[in-house]
């Protein structure tokens, strides 16, 4: 994989000098003059220290604005262990092609790139008892590791077994959920209102194909009148009054009984994912 991402960036043109060390003459007489903009990825600072290149410390500490990846240099930007330790490979990878956008748009003579993040919403740690209430859809089994070592990967099997491991903790609709496009539309800010604790999650697994996940409901009633309209006996109703109002199945009976028929409609309909499909 290494060798086709190599191969990808020497068809660009890119240009490798292997034992080639950036000493501060080289970066003054070469690199400088030679390139008009400049990313440096060098490492860990402590590993490779870079002082002799002329970046000005900015106030955060760091060389590397955290955010644009700018350093006080026009068209000298950063990415990387040179901002702060990254542990993680893909966070690297991830600045480097934000690096690449901030570059390009400084050649381009282009304002700084806007950064068109989603409106995202996370839970945060999980609680022990969250931890059991989401471990229902995962296997208890413990940790597969690649039989072959881990440079050789997992088979299929294995690959079968670790997967099974996932709690499925995450967004169920993380690209058509109209809270998040509404809430991105409009500039929403969930902090701005955030209460000191939140609410206990909760997951229900009931009905034999859907889940239902009440802290991401945001009683909108669509599914309420969507089992109406499906001619469920019993169907979903609003329980509860003011900030405790939810959503559930009448006369606290399952949610297999309430929705019979008109399951796979709720799920189409549900605007957050808080009930979809197992």
């Amino acid at each position: 994989m290494l060798d086709a991402d190599l191969t990808s960036i020497k068809l660009l043109g890119g240009e490798f000098r292997l034992n080639y060390p950036v000493t501060t003459e080289v970066w003054e007489k070469e690199i400088l003059p030679g390139f008009d903009a400049v990313i440096v990825a060098t490492g860990f600072r402590e590993e490779h220290p870079i002082d002799g290149f002329g970046l000005p410390e900015l106030e955060t500490g760091s060389v590397i604005h955290k955010k644009s990846l700018s350093s006080g240099i026009p068209g000298i930007f950063g990415c990387g262990s040179i901002i702060s330790e990254q542990l993680l490979a893909v966070r690297s990878v991830a600045q480097g092609k934000k690096a690449a956008l901030e570059a390009d748009a400084y050649m381009n003579g282009k304002p700084e790139p806007r950064r068109n993040l989603l409106f995202n919403s996370a839970f945060g740690h999980l609680t022990e008892a969250e931890k059991i209430e989401y471990m229902q859809e995962a296997s208890s089994a413990g940790r597969t590791d690649p039989g072959r070592g881990y440079m050789s990967g997992f088979t299929r099997e294995e690959a079968i077994l670790e997967a099974r491991r996932c709690m499925h903790c995450d967004c169920r609709k993380p690209v058509s959920c109209k809270l998040r496009l509404y809430a991105d539309e409009y500039g929403a800010n969930r902090r701005k209102f955030a209460a000191a604790e939140r609410n206990q999650l909760t997951r229900n697994l009931q009905h034999e194909m859907v889940v239902y996940e009440p802290e991401k409901c945001i009683r909108c009633g669509l599914c309420v009148e969507i089992a109406e309209m499906s001619g469920e006996s019993l169907g979903l109703a609003f329980v509860g009054r003011g900030f405790d109002v939810r959503i559930s199945v009448p006369f606290s009976k399952t949610m297999q009984e309430g929705l019979k028929n008109a399951a796979k409609a709720c799920v189409v309909g549900c605007p957050t994912g808080a009930l979809a499909v197992r």
